[in-house]
């Protein structure tokens, strides 16, 4: 099934304000003045919201990739990956201890990047289940790289959402990452 771009337009005089007030919109004191595209993935059971003006890509490994910059921001992406929840993992320590693996991979995706692992921690509010790292890589052309993960356990799926930036800036870019993940919805696959 292909995947399709939820297009705003069409939509009633308060949604329509909505869209064209989203796009001045101040996100955790930083305003960036950005539109967003929503991508649907029914078959993951994700809609993915990314910034309209950068570049999007679809695949087998990332579901859902897409990069651009943001004003003096360079070098900003987002990757989307999606897979069946094994069954196996139905109490919280069990999706704990799948996590711990989700940790151990991205020290071993980035060994030869001297990849080190800044924090991981566990929502505790979260009822499914939500984990998130933060880890740094050195990029031979870009220099240091820091890389904001999220792990939602999410109705029968699992979803891993990587952020990536530059060290310089992050803190002033994880602002919109942020903006991001609060668009992002989670639904039953079709």
């Amino acid at each position: 099934m292909p995947r399709t771009w939820i297009r705003r337009a069409g939509c009633s005089g308060l949604v329509a304000l909505m869209i064209i007030t989203a796009g001045c919109r101040s996100f955790y004191g930083v305003t960036y003045g950005v539109e967003f595209r929503i991508w649907d993935l029914p078959e993951q059971g994700a809609r993915l919201a990314v910034p309209a003006h950068w570049k999007v890509q679809e695949g087998d490994f990332f579901q859902l990739s897409s990069e651009g910059d943001l004003d003096e921001y360079k070098h900003l992406s987002f990757e989307y990956r999606g897979l069946p929840m094994p069954e196996e993992l139905v109490s919280m320590s069990q999706k704990k201890t799948y996590a711990y693996g989700w940790y151990d991979a991205f020290l071993v995706s980035y060994r030869n990047k001297q990849g080190v692992l800044l924090d991981k921690s566990q929502n505790e509010v979260e009822p499914e289940g939500t984990f998130q790292l933060i880890g740094q890589y050195e990029d031979e052309k870009l220099g240091t790289m820091i890389k904001f993960g999220l792990l939602h356990f999410r109705k029968g799926r699992l979803h891993a959402l990587y952020y990536v930036a530059p060290k310089k800036g992050f803190e002033e870019i994880f602002d919109l990452f942020r903006a991001m993940e609060s668009r992002h919805q989670f639904y039953a696959p079709q």
